[in-house]
């Protein structure tokens, strides 16, 4: 479960995000950036969609605005333990402990995090019409 996301650097820079448990939104006017830290969040977990016009669209999107900078993402695995996942732009993640230590830890779909989809409005979208 992610229970905040932070920023350090960039337009986002100092911003943070508290989530509550279950579902959450964000919400704003347009331009403010909520499709961004979607995407950041994306990003961090590598969770890229598989349409390569969208994939292409979002890694565009983040070489752009988290280049220099980074999302920091913290999560809290099935077994309530808290983790940091961090990423930049053309970088690996790192996953860190509580402690803010480097770990092996994957946090793969099938594992602690017990798995997460992340859906942009679009495929929302995409998805509602292939229902009507």
């Amino acid at each position: 479960m992610i229970t905040s996301i932070s920023f350090h650097g960039g337009f986002l820079d100092g911003q943070r995000f508290k989530a509550a448990d279950g579902l959450n939104c964000v919400i704003g006017a347009r331009g403010t950036g909520k499709t961004t830290v979607l995407e950041f969040v994306r990003h961090a977990f590598g969770q890229m969609p598989e349409d390569a016009a969208a994939r292409k669209r979002i890694e565009s999107l983040v070489q752009v605005n988290l280049s220099g900078s980074q999302v920091e993402v913290g999560v809290r695995t099935k077994e309530d333990l808290g983790y940091v996942v961090s990423r930049s732009a053309g970088d690996e993640r790192v996953v860190l402990t509580a402690d803010e230590e480097p770990t092996e830890i994957s946090l793969s779909q099938s594992g602690s995090m017990g798995g997460m989809d992340v859906s942009s409005q679009n495929e929302i979208e995409t998805i509602a019409d292939a229902f009507f």
